[in-house]
C-alpha cells in the first residue's frame, strides 16, 4: 500500500510531462494562443471553444491513427502539391503504367 505523500513515477518512459497537472504541452499551446488572440479581439470564448474541439479531435486522431496519417491522407486527396519525382508520385494522378 503506498503513502499518500509519495511521489507517483511516470509509467512510462515517454509519457509527455504534464503541465497544471493535467494539460500536456500540445494541448496548453493552441489554449494559451486562443486566450491571448481573443483578448485582443474581444472574442476569448469563441476562440477558447474552438482550441478546445481543436483538442478533442488532435487527440482522438492521435489514438486512432498512427502519426503522419492526416497529412498523407492530404497528400493522396492532392491538398499538399509536391514535384513529382521517380519516388514522390503526383498524387491526383491515380493509373500508373510501366
Amino acid at each position: 500500500m503506498e503513502t499518500p505523500n509519495r511521489y507517483k513515477c511516470k509509467e512510462h518512459i515517454n509519457e509527455p510531462l504534464l503541465i497544471l497537472f493535467i494539460l500536456t504541452k500540445e494541448q496548453v499551446i493552441p489554449l494559451f494562443a486562443a486566450v491571448a488572440i481573443g483578448m485582443i479581439i474581444k472574442q476569448t470564448l469563441l476562440l477558447i471553444g474552438i482550441a478546445l474541439a481543436y483538442i478533442y479531435l488532435t487527440q482522438k486522431l492521435k489514438s486512432r491513427f498512427p502519426k503522419g496519417f492526416v497529412k498523407h491522407k492530404i497528400w493522396s486527396l492532392g491538398f499538399i502539391i509536391t514535384k513529382p519525382s521517380k519516388s514522390i508520385v503526383d498524387p491526383i494522378k491515380k493509373l500508373f503504367i510501366r
